[in-house]
């Protein structure tokens, strides 16, 4: 009778409570806890309350931004998963994809498609770009813009490949680990050093625009050659939108998949495949260039955007 009891407590134990795994994730470093937005300055990996926490699977927490606030980096912390599911996965080889969501900023790509995503190395460094729409490119390490002889920043963890785990869910439901939303935002920064690297923002989001060209260059497409140059001596002259078809959208299509902001990356529309007709992946490439230039993203080729445009180009 007491083993048939022992059994049955043991079978409901199964079916009742989810099945954990031994937990030891990496943290952020202390000191190195800084990325850099073009569009919103600093962003602070490392706070207190963030409590961001990485695993060979995915991260945790938040990480703060003076400017827009708390960015969440997986729906586990507000126990939102069955409403909506978003996470920064880890691969288990450093290499994260996936979505961050920040309520002033929507949705922060880890991995987008125009450039190299966010990886952490074998000795937990941070490196590479994530992208939101509203907010631009984010930057995870000075030595990826080679500006570290000017502002030394990274992000770094004690997150070591295939030695990091954390409880999680075997079938269903919330997981039992949970982070409540922080309350109180951290103290700012005052020191000297940081006051410092403001002054050479203007200088960094330079370096950030021509090295992500650099790298869109590198891309080797089946079927594509060197891509063809806009006449110097063009200036565009009219209103663009969606549905349009005239020689001038070819020309922007040209000007985009050339300045890092590619239409499409094969097919119509595509490097040296441009195309007359205005269509949805002109309308969001050239939405991310106006969000990359702090203009105002409406995916319509309007003066404002006309000007700065033939102001590169010129």
């Amino acid at each position: 009778m007491k083993l048939y009891f022992k059994t049955l407590l043991i079978i409901s134990c199964l079916f009742f409570f989810p099945t954990l795994t031994l937990a030891s994730a990496g943290t952020i470093s202390s000191t190195n806890r800084y990325a850099w937005s073009e569009n919103i300055g600093w962003i602070d990996f490392g706070t207190t309350q963030g409590n961001v926490q990485i695993t060979d699977t995915e991260i945790t927490g938040y990480v703060y931004s003076p400017k827009i606030g708390w960015i969440s980096l997986h729906c586990i912390n507000d126990n939102s998963c069955a409403t909506v599911s978003f996470r920064v996965s880890n691969d288990g080889q450093g290499n994260l994809s996936g979505y961050a969501y920040s309520e002033n900023a929507g949705w922060i790509d880890f991995n987008p498609q125009e450039t190299t995503g966010v990886s952490i190395d074998a000795s937990g460094n941070f490196s590479g770009y994530a992208y939101g729409s509203k907010i631009g490119w984010i930057v995870f390490n000075c030595e990826t813009t080679n500006s570290c002889a000017q502002v030394n920043y990274k992000v770094s963890s004690s997150y070591l490949y295939g030695s990091n785990t954390t409880p999680v869910v075997s079938s269903g439901g919330n997981a039992t680990q949970s982070f409540n939303k922080p309350i109180k935002t951290p103290e700012p920064e005052s020191s000297a050093e940081i006051q410092n690297l403001l002054v050479i923002i203007e200088s960094l989001k330079k370096q950030i625009q021509e090295l992500i060209t650099q790298k869109l260059s590198t891309i080797n497409l089946p079927g594509t050659s060197t891509p063809e140059t806009l006449n110097l001596n063009w200036q565009f002259t009219k209103t663009l939108k969606i549905n349009d078809t005239d020689l001038e959208v070819k020309k922007l299509q040209q000007f985009l998949n050339t300045h890092n902001f590619p239409v499409t990356l094969s097919g119509l529309g595509s490097l040296n495949n441009e195309t007359t007709k205005f269509g949805s992946g002109t309308k969001n490439a050239l939405k991310k260039f106006q969000s990359f230039n702090s203009l105002k993203s409406t995916g319509i080729f309007d003066q404002v955007t006309r000007n700065l445009v033939n102001a590169i180009i010129k």
